[in-house]
């Protein structure tokens, strides 16, 4: 058996043909275009030019002259060093610079149909003080460092915050806590669906190099330059990082509702990881400031609720299903919305009687905040009288106690 070299199945499938019956004997230059933009995504530009050069001798002799000439051109808008008409949307993106994910666009695409045939919440935010926005930032900032593995206990954490004591041994830990706190506390009142392409761009720069800067080694302010992954799920790849976002906040502007505009834009965020680290709380930080701006309550993610959020996410990444991000959402604001608090220490009271310290299980699942519940303190954990209870009878362990086993 012979098998045609990839030069000799592109001149060929552009060879007009037409299907009597049954499928064609050859692609469609569209699909002959997306082939080629997937080449060079995959394997860079200088591919093309060597697949140009040899169909260039090749032609001649397979008499198909006037198929390399449509090669070369469509290689040529590619490349950006000729213009010709493309019709593939995938291709034309690459032809000015922005190649974008087909894939992430069309899971926008998909939350963005759902959110607009789902009746959306209007949970509205905390009262405009000084202290609620203090109190509730300081929580956010708690949770969505817990959810990226940078994990104190709450009352440690609050001496990093207010005092600046800064454990010793894990100062770059502490610096995620802080930074992450004093933006969200300073989030400004423009929001990220207001502003220009350009201006998000710059402002995702700015706040990730922010976060990260006692992280060097993850390239702050910088979009990624290799390809990175969580478990099984591949974000996208660094050439199309930035063409996706533009695509995706293209999609993000057709959304009336301000609930649905701050979930898309988490998700955007959060499926592109244009970063090397640091994306999940840039997202989060960029649906707060959506939410805040538009006068509804933020959404925070407690500890029990993360495995809930983070299969929401895969639920759409891997099985395109949008629904439990908008569920999970939704609840989630709920809680928040319910948890508003004047200090901090009432806010960690408020979130330890709806479980939210703890970690899901058969003993703990997220509730509305219980106002006459007993809360217990053990290991530095606050939660419900029963929760330590059920804890004990069953035999189960404390997040303090897993962290001492891991650290010695």
């Amino acid at each position: 058996m012979y098998a045609a070299s990839t030069v000799r199945t592109l001149l060929d499938n552009l060879t007009l043909s037409r299907s009597v019956k049954g499928p064609s004997r050859t692609l469609r230059r569209a699909e002959v275009e997306q082939w080629l933009d997937k080449l060079c995504d995959q394997e860079g530009e200088p591919h093309l030019n060597r697949i140009r050069d040899e169909a260039r001798v090749l032609a001649p002799a397979l008499g198909l002259q006037s198929e390399f000439s449509q090669l070369d051109r469509i290689i040529g808008a590619l490349l950006r060093t000729r213009k010709a008409r493309l019709t593939s949307p995938t291709a034309m993106a690459r032809s000015k610079g922005l190649p974008y994910d087909e894939a992430s666009v069309k899971r926008c695409t998909m939350l963005a149909a759902a959110l607009r045939s789902t009746g959306l919440p209007e949970t509205a935010r905390e009262p405009p003080s000084v202290e609620s926005r203090i109190a509730a930032s300081f929580i956010e900032a708690y949770f969505s460092n817990y959810i990226e593995g940078t994990r104190f206990v709450v009352e440690e954490a609050k001496k990093i915050v207010f005092d600046g004591v800064v454990p010793a041994k894990r100062s770059q830990d502490g610096h995620d806590v802080l930074a992450t706190y004093r933006q969200l506390v300073n989030l400004g009142t423009r929001a990220p669906s207001t502003i220009s392409i350009k201006d998000f761009e710059e402002e995702i720069k700015a706040r990730h190099a922010d976060l990260m800067s006692g992280r060097p080694e993850n390239a702050p302010g910088q979009y990624k330059q290799q390809p990175n992954a969580a478990g099984n799920t591949l974000f996208v790849s660094p050439d199309r990082a930035r063409g996706t976002l533009h695509a995706g906040l293209a999609i993000v502007n057709g959304i009336e509702h301000p609930f649905g505009r701050a979930v898309l834009i988490h998700f955007l965020l959060a499926d592109v990881h244009p970063f090397v680290d640091g994306n999940g709380r840039i997202s989060r930080i960029m649906m707060t400031k959506e939410l805040l701006a538009s006068g509804l309550s933020r959404i925070t993610i407690p500890t029990v609720w993360c495995e809930d959020y983070l299969g929401a996410l895969r639920a759409l990444n891997r099985y395109d299903d949008p629904g439990p991000i908008i569920r999970a959402f939704a609840f989630a604001q709920r809680v928040t919305a319910a948890c508003v608090a004047m200090t901090v220490d009432e806010a960690i009271r408020l979130w330890a009687s709806c479980y939210a310290f703890v970690e899901a299980g058969a003993h703990a699942r997220l509730t509305l905040p219980q106002a006459a519940v007993n809360i217990l303190w053990r290991d530095s954990i606050p939660a419900p009288a029963d929760y330590w209870e059920l804890v004990e009878a069953g035999g189960g362990s404390t997040f303090a106690n897993i962290e001492r086993r891991q650290t010695g």
